[in-house]
């Protein structure tokens, strides 16, 4: 994975989840962003994956991502 790759996902990590800043995920992801994880399969878009990380902190607050290995 490329530096510019990696700088990239810190970001998202930081910013859009650890610093709860929601409209980071419209910088970081296309408008028209499909999501096949099958561990999340009822967030089908852009608008339902942000809405589903909003619910992650509200249902546990404290929570923080960290990575580990990239």
């Amino acid at each position: 994975m490329s530096e510019a790759s990696k700088s990239i996902v810190r970001r998202i990590a930081e910013e859009a989840w650890n610093e709860r800043k929601y409209d980071r995920f419209d910088e970081f992801f296309a408008a028209d962003f499909v999501n096949n994880d099958p561990c999340t399969p009822d967030v089908k878009n852009l608008e339902q994956l942000k809405q589903w990380v909003v619910g992650i902190y509200n249902g546990f607050s404290d929570h923080h991502v960290t990575i580990e290995n990239m």
